[in-house]
């Protein structure tokens, strides 16, 4: 409910953090094509996320926290 809300308030930034959480394999392609459409229309997302497919998905720059190299 929570993920849906963020969709419909009026926003120029959207932060998420975990949003495929119990999100079955469908919910969460339905999900990568809402934010590349809200990417599209010039929406800035921060995002936090485990799912590789996800962030693959949307084109989405990553920033990996706490990676030793």
């Amino acid at each position: 409910l929570a993920l849906a809300t963020a969709f419909v308030r009026p926003r120029r930034l959207l932060i998420l953090d975990e949003p495929e959480q119990r999100l079955d394999v469908e919910g969460v392609e339905w999900l990568g094509n809402r934010l590349k459409e809200e990417l599209r229309d010039g929406l800035a997302i921060v995002l936090a996320s485990h799912e590789p497919s996800l962030l693959a998905a949307i084109g989405a720059r990553e920033v990996r926290l706490g990676e030793r190299r």
